[in-house]
């Protein structure tokens, strides 16, 4: 029995259940489930596709305009991998998101090269329709989130900031942005501005209104709303952030400045190592080499960054030259491509990703898309 359909069946499971997964059996209920589950359908895929060609004379592999990039890539971390100061952080990941290691981004490009063999305009189709369908559980599980649906379950204050089956609010942006962009030419696309809104993610925000101009058309529910964005975004900075409660000894650093702090800390690692970094997801145990004293005398002194909160800085540490400048090659490629196909909602809603990402880093939702967008156009004339 070919076993097409069931492949393409489980591209779509991929997309629809990925963002929806989260348990609480261990420590990390959001990022560590998700990639398990990834690995799993991973897993399958692949198995089936192989089934497929050695019974049924599938062809193995398709070309594309990302081979050559993801290639460069890959070696590259590879490399950065074998030379790492934890080849095991480094194969695995980082054992609080495991997302990002070499395991990880094997995963993510097999997805990719499978899925431009089986990618028909029906499959994209399902792909689509599986996305919306999941989105708007995940947005609206938010928005009831911000009216105290489970306030009793939370450490974190999740009505101020809400961040659904994602986790965190930043995380949670950026997917919405994400979906803003693919179906912005739809009713629903009301329903992702409004959890966009209850996240209140500057940078999430800040996406929201770069890619607008590639998403506004001459269509009435386009038109809609793009007015209805720029309504809710003027309401998000004229609306005051709540005061934290007062104390005498409380003293809370801003965020932007420890972001800018453990930049600093991450430039100086990749000025120690300056070829291929200190290897693929090290930047937990490295970081305290550079770690600026500044940093000290912050609020949040005592914690462990695992990654710089940026992803371009982060590679630059952790996998060097040759990774940041094989995955700008990755991501030159695909704007280029974007273009040039005039996907402008796919280009759209790959810039959101960039976007966050300059003051976040990729979790299992995002990088599912940074991958695996570009293939959905990838036959596109």
């Amino acid at each position: 029995m070919n076993c097409t359909r069931i492949i393409k069946f489980l591209f779509g499971a991929l997309f629809f259940a990925t963002p929806l997964i989260f348990n609480s059996m261990n420590s990390e209920l959001f990022e560590l489930p998700k990639m398990y589950f990834v690995y799993f359908i991973s897993t399958l895929i692949l198995s089936l596709h192989l089934i497929n060609v050695i019974n049924y004379r599938q062809i193995l592999f398709k070309r594309s305009f990302l081979d050559i990039p993801l290639l460069i890539f890959i070696t590259s971390q590879i490399i950065s991998t074998i030379f790492s100061i934890d080849p095991h952080t480094s194969i695995f990941g980082y054992y609080s998101r495991l997302n990002g290691g070499l395991l990880s981004l094997f995963s993510y490009a097999l997805l990719y090269w499978i899925l431009i063999v089986y990618l028909d305009n029906k499959l994209k189709k399902e792909i689509l329709i599986f996305s919306l369908i999941s989105g708007i559980i995940v947005a609206t599980y938010g928005i009831l989130e911000h009216f105290g649906i489970d306030k009793h379950i939370w450490v974190q204050d999740v009505q101020n900031r809400v961040f659904s089956t994602l986790g965190q609010p930043n995380w949670l942006a950026t997917y919405l942005c994400i979906l803003i962009a693919l179906f912005f030419n739809s009713p629903f696309a009301i329903l992702f501005f409004f959890c966009l809104i209850f996240t209140r993610s500057k940078t999430g925000i800040f996406a929201s209104i770069i890619i607008l101009p590639f998403l506004f058309g001459k269509s009435r529910i386009r038109l809609v709303n793009s007015l209805l964005l720029i309504s809710l975004v003027t309401f998000f900075f004229l609306n005051k952030k709540p005061s934290l409660p007062t104390s005498p000894t409380l003293n809370i650093t801003a965020s932007e400045n420890i972001r800018k702090i453990v930049w600093q800390g991450a430039i100086d690692l990749y000025k120690r190592y300056p070829l291929i970094g200190t290897g693929v997801e090290s930047f937990a145990y490295s970081y305290y080499w550079t770690r600026p004293a500044s940093h000290n005398l912050t609020s949040e002194w005592e914690y462990l960054y695992n990654k710089a909160h940026n992803e371009y800085i982060n590679y630059l540490a952790t996998t060097g030259t040759f990774g940041f400048v094989s995955y700008s090659i990755i991501i030159i490629s695909c704007l280029f491509h974007f273009f040039k196909k005039k996907q402008f909602i796919y280009l759209a809603a790959y810039l959101s990703i960039l976007i966050t990402n300059f003051s976040g880093f990729s979790v299992v939702v995002t990088s599912l898309y940074f991958y695996l967008l570009p293939a959905l156009i990838s036959d596109e004339k």
